[in-house]
């Protein structure tokens, strides 16, 4: 474990003794496409660093229908916001991809790690990381065009698109996949996709020239 955490740049200016404390807290665990890491409420009990793939964060609303926020790529901790304040985990953690983490026991970690400053620098660059991508989020939801948002998707997701399929796309963007479907297929007719489905993009500065909307 500690080899792991030695080239993880958050845990790089731990010294040894720290790292091998890290270690004897840590196990290394993965999960399924579509596994649940934990349900927005739980009590927290783990800390997580994503050391490959993707999850997806999902909120509760009122009907008691999810509603997808974003997705967070790996070289992130994953419920930190625990750690520095006493609360349940905020949101649901879904696997988007397999993926495999660093599972750390929190109650441990905020006992032995916390109050160390090269830690709790590693809490706030990897909060910052979120934070861009929680406003790339914000603003395609708040774009007044549903085109506008699947450009931006589209554009946002190039490398892996022939992986993705309409039901998750219409999911992660709180539309229907006959809205997407439909938006899709103009696309198509105005030249901008080669083909549907996969998702192959024809003109990409047509694309950018719509997510700019």
């Amino acid at each position: 474990m500690k080899e792991m955490f030695q080239k993880i740049k958050y845990f790089d200016n731990l010294s040894e003794e720290k790292l091998n404390a890290l270690s004897l807290i840590s196990k290394v665990r993965k999960f399924n496409s579509k596994d649940i890491l934990f349900y927005e409420g739980d009590e927290p009990n783990c800390l997580y660093y994503l050391i490959s793939g993707s999850v997806k964060v999902l909120k509760q609303q009122g009907n008691l229908k999810q509603v997808f926020v974003t997705s967070f790529n790996s070289g992130i901790f994953i419920a930190e916001t625990t750690m520095l304040e006493d609360i349940c985990y905020p949101a649901t953690i879904e696997a988007e991809t397999d993926i495999e983490t660093i599972e750390i026991d929190l109650a441990r970690f905020k006992n032995e790690f916390l109050s160390d400053n090269a830690t709790l620098l590693a809490m706030v660059g990897s909060l910052s990381k979120k934070i861009v991508r929680l406003m790339l989020s914000f603003e395609r939801e708040t774009s007044n065009s549903v085109e506008v948002k699947i450009s931006k998707y589209i554009l946002s997701h190039e490398d892996n698109l022939v992986n993705i399929k309409h039901k998750d796309i219409a999911f992660e963007l709180n539309t229907t996949q006959e809205t997407l479907s439909r938006v899709l297929k103009k696309f198509k007719k105005d030249g901008i996709l080669e083909k549907t489905n996969p998702i192959t993009i024809a003109n990409r500065c047509k694309l950018c020239g719509h997510s700019s909307q």
